[in-house]
């Protein structure tokens, strides 16, 4: 139910202008029962619409007089209900709040994680060399999609090379000193 309905359903059940449903609403946290109960208190309402009647005993003249009803130890009791049900909301949001940190630190890394391998896949290539001469250097990372793509071609390759000789290894070629260097 939206903030103007509620409001309407206010306006309806206690005859209060709109400004005052609408302060009756948000000082109760947007309950319809609450608001009605604060303009009753605050002696905002249409006595007719809220008229009701009962088929218990007329309350005496002191109770009447503000003594303590039942009605009143009843709100008490129902003011620290709504005060720990508040509690309680208010310790799952943080809990929430916390757990959604957890959530996004663990995805942070994650990702951090996933763009070392993609870097270090970039930077490094599978190399075939055959009789002390490279045939072929190609990045890791495009090696790996091409075995995905076509996985039986690839494995009959690297095998094929293997019988006729090939050796395979891998290179880093952001590293000083390493194979890459090497003129032939």
């Amino acid at each position: 139910m939206t903030d103007f309905e509620k409001i309407a359903k206010i306006m309806e059940k206690t005859g209060a202008s709109e400004a005052d449903a609408r302060a009756a609403l948000d000082a109760n946290g947007g309950e319809i029962l609450d608001a009605v109960i604060w303009l009753e208190r605050a002696k905002k309402v249409d006595e007719a619409k809220t008229a009701f009647y009962s088929t218990g005993d007329a309350p005496s003249e002191e109770q009447a007089a503000g003594e303590v009803l039942k009605g009143d130890v009843v709100s008490e009791e129902e003011s620290r209900r709504r005060a720990e049900r508040d509690a309680r909301r208010r310790e799952r949001e943080a809990r929430r709040s916390q757990n959604s940190q957890e959530i996004r630190s663990e995805l942070r890394r994650f990702w951090d994680w996933l763009c070392e391998i993609l870097e270090a896949s970039v930077k490094t290539n599978f190399c075939a060399d055959r009789n002390g001469k490279e045939l072929i250097g190609i990045p890791v990372l495009i090696a790996v999609l091409i075995l995905l793509a076509a996985t039986p071609f690839t494995v009959c390759a690297i095998l094929l090379g293997l019988f006729m000789g090939c050796h395979y290894h891998l290179r880093r070629t952001d590293r000083p000193g390493t194979d890459s260097d090497k003129t032939e």
